[in-house]
């Protein structure tokens, strides 16, 4: 089950279809933090889109964490995840390397 959305802030040109798009197909409220899912509830949301003919690509394997990515009635991509092994030490701010990879990045793009 979908428990909530994270950091989101929307333009909507179409309000009601985003409130369907939210909480009728997604089962949000629209507060809240994401809370992560699992595979076998992201293999059903991604059937579940597909079937209402809702853009939706993945399974995508990020290595900490499996993806699925919807567009909304505005266009916005939604990504829906579940965590993988290894999640927690992934993300942990002490050892992630967030700042060096980052630097990195910006070294290569120029």
């Amino acid at each position: 089950m979908i428990k909530g959305l994270d950091h989101s802030a929307y333009r909507c040109r179409a309000s009601e279809e985003a409130h369907k798009f939210y909480e009728e197909f997604l089962g949000l409220k629209l507060v809240g933090s994401l809370a992560s899912k699992d595979k076998p509830t992201l293999l059903s949301m991604s059937a579940k889109g597909r079937e209402r003919g809702i853009e939706t690509r993945g399974i995508t394997d990020h290595g900490m964490v499996h993806s699925i990515y919807f567009r909304d009635p505005n266009g916005y991509v939604v990504e829906l995840t579940a965590k993988m092994s290894g999640h927690d030490e992934a993300i942990n701010p002490a050892t992630d390397r967030a700042r060096e990879i980052l630097d990195d990045w910006q070294a290569e793009k120029g």
